[in-house]
């Protein structure tokens, strides 16, 4: 009869044989894991990193159809100083750039401070054509009583929506950072 009390030395042996062959396996699997994880997290930092772009584009171009629109609008309707708000649509446009422009160069304080900027612009901005949106007398070459302009909502509209996009650019571009400097080697 065999003795179930103790292992016998070849048992014992063969045993640790197994044991290192386990934790071998072990160890190439985590490091098949890690790999496959720092592999992952550099394709969501490219995703991130491209989605941030893809955001800037969408956000300025929101930002010409408003302008457009708004330009649109105001040519064909009698408003006193009507080159004012194209003109105006594109200062909006350059300081956005700028704000962007800093981000992307890795200056934050000067993005930030722009971002706080373009918010003051564009609430001035909107609450300027909030004011025209009622009818009025136009006083130009001839006494003109204009309609409601209500159309002018589209436009306010397309800007609010710019800058939730740069507001929602901003926290997905600090996200990005936040990855980019917690993950070990960058590509």
């Amino acid at each position: 009869m065999t003795d179930k009390g103790g292992d016998s030395p070849e048992r014992e042996g063969r045993a640790a044989e197994i044991r290192e062959e386990i934790r071998e396996d072990v160890l190439v699997v985590a490091d098949a894991v890690a790999g496959r994880v720092l592999s992952d997290a550099r394709r969501v930092r490219r995703a991130v990193r491209l989605l941030s772009h893809g955001m800037v584009a969408g956000v300025l171009a929101i930002h010409l159809l408003a302008t457009a629109t708004l330009s649109w609008i105001v040519l064909s309707h009698p408003v006193p100083h009507p080159e004012m708000y194209p003109v105006m649509g594109l200062v909006l446009l350059l300081v956005l750039s700028t704000r962007f422009t800093a981000l992307l160069g890795g200056r934050t304080s000067a993005a930030a401070r722009g971002l706080i900027v373009n918010l003051l612009l564009h609430a001035f901005w909107m609450w300027i054509l909030v004011d025209q949106v009622p009818a009025r007398m136009i006083v130009g070459d001839r006494v003109v009583e204009r309609t409601p302009l209500l159309w002018l909502a589209v436009p306010i509209f397309l800007y609010l929506v710019a800058l939730g996009g740069t507001v929602a650019h901003g926290i997905v571009w600090r996200r990005h950072q936040r990855l980019a400097a917690e993950a070990p080697g960058e590509e």
